[in-house]
């Protein structure tokens, strides 16, 4: 007997995607010790927020067709469910939240409102018929990486400047956004043959992909590590070595006979130890502001 699955209307609407993406903007107001948080930059915060939301709905919205050929996707896709509803809810959020997200930009800072206007910009370009940047090779993880890294930077240069640790941090974000969207298409890669989707996984085949992400992966650690061994967080430094090498270990190199058969990580996943190191460095920094 198949199981049935279901989805909540949040978990249809990704809301937890929105926060996720989000929280990047966040990283420059941890830099600064919690310090500086005012309504302009709650603004900021909500421009994001909302135009995060545009992001994920609109690309539902244009992906229906094909996410009703995937048996989870088209239950968790809220226009391919039928219910009027909430298609009409989706469509709502496609109309009102770049309405929202530009009119909280317009009370922050210049340096800061550019981008969420690029950001806009960007999130049409990615779904959009008319160009379809996620069904065009290098162009699906260029706009992705830029989907990350451009929600950090304004958050970030509300505080600072563009300086070492802003490039050094950029980097991060654009490889773990980098990361995240070769792990989607790696899942995805049976529905994208399917459906005929010229991905940049799909083109220079699974094994590649795997073998890429494996050296982003080390880069992103070697990068992160500068940062602690930088600024003396010794304690994620080694938090992050030995997890990295139990999650190498366990995640990647024992399918390294059957990369051309995996289709999904279900076990350990990139994204929880990342969430472990940064639970850990926000711990350190914590104790090193109370000592």
């Amino acid at each position: 007997m198949t199981e049935t699955i279901r989805f909540s209307l949040f978990q249809q609407l990704r809301i937890k995607g929105w926060v996720a993406v989000t929280l990047y903007s966040l990283i420059g107001v941890l830099i600064n010790g919690l310090q500086g948080i005012d309504l302009t930059f709650i603004f900021l915060i909500g421009s994001l927020f909302v135009l995060n939301g545009f992001w994920y709905i609109y690309n539902d919205y244009i992906d229906a067709p094909y996410d009703r050929l995937d048996p989870v996707k088209r239950v968790r896709n809220v226009f391919c469910e039928g219910n009027r509803q909430k298609i009409l809810l989706g469509k709502i959020i496609i109309y009102a939240a770049p309405v929202m997200s530009v009119l909280l930009a317009f009370f922050v800072p210049l340096k800061c409102m550019v981008w969420v206007f690029v950001l806009l910009i960007l999130g049409y370009l990615y779904s959009a018929p008319s160009f379809r940047g996620k069904e065009r090779p290098f162009w699906d993880w260029l706009i992705h990486i830029l989907w990350l890294a451009l929600n950090f930077v304004p958050g970030y240069l509300y505080f600072f400047g563009a300086d070492t640790l802003f490039f050094v941090l950029f980097a991060l974000c654009s490889l773990n956004s980098l990361i995240s969207q070769i792990n989607n298409e790696f899942n995805d890669f049976e529905v994208d043959s399917l459906s005929r989707h010229r991905t940049t996984a799909i083109v220079i085949g699974k094994k590649n992909t795997f073998y890429l992400r494996l050296a982003l992966e080390f880069l992103f650690v070697f990068l992160l590590g500068w940062v602690a061994v930088h600024y003396a967080f010794y304690g994620t430094l080694v938090a992050l070595i030995a997890t990295f090498l139990v999650f190498l270990w366990y995640e990647r190199i024992t399918v390294f006979d059957k990369i051309d058969a995996l289709k999904e990580f279900v076990r350990f996943r990139y994204g929880h130890v990342l969430t472990l190191w940064l639970a850990i460095w926000l711990i350190e920094a914590g104790v090193k502001r109370i000592a």
